[in-house]
């Protein structure tokens, strides 16, 4: 992050630096669920001891399933800029890590730490959140991106379409 120099001046905004004045905690919580669910799935293939699948089970039910707690499938107010933009298509970016989540979700399948209904909901929110993308002008934007962003994009995108066997999507 970049402090800036003058408190009263403008953010200068530079690629691969984030404003240090911005709210970033939702950034912070995603990481953590990534680690978390990642280090979970594979303790419980390494180990089949069941508990480490039901707590990989825990954090996906908060994220994706419960109504007070889920995440919203878009990212319309992704790296906003307070008095500027209500958010921009560049945020896309920040959900590259929800590429290990969708390929968790894969193997804790076979766990029965989900059941079946959870585990279609949680395919649901992964499938709205790849309608968002493949569908909003923010999504759209970055698809045609000629760097990572539009690299990022196509890395979420082909690990949500097959999360969610979304075939059209992997052609």
């Amino acid at each position: 992050m970049a402090r800036r120099q003058n408190a009263d001046g403008p953010y200068i905004q530079r690629d691969g630096m984030s404003n240090a004045d911005n709210f970033v905690e939702h950034r912070r919580y995603l990481m953590r669920l990534i680690v978390q669910v990642s280090a979970l799935v594979a303790a419980w293939r390494l180990t089949h001891k069941v508990h480490y699948a039901k707590h990989a089970a825990r954090h996906l039910r908060a994220w994706f399933l419960e109504e007070h707690t889920r995440m919203n499938p878009h990212l319309k107010s992704a790296q906003a800029i307070n008095g500027r933009v209500t958010g921009r298509g560049i945020g896309i970016i920040d959900t590259i890590h929800l590429v290990e989540v969708a390929r968790a979700i894969e193997l804790l399948a076979g766990s029965r730490a989900l059941s079946q209904t959870e585990l279609r909901g949680i395919k649901q929110w992964f499938t709205n959140y790849l309608n968002w993308l493949t569908t909003d002008p923010y999504g759209l934007e970055e698809r045609e991106a000629k760097n990572n962003h539009g690299t990022c994009w196509v890395m979420q995108v082909a690990a949500f379409a097959h999360l969610t066997r979304s075939h059209e999507l992997l052609a």
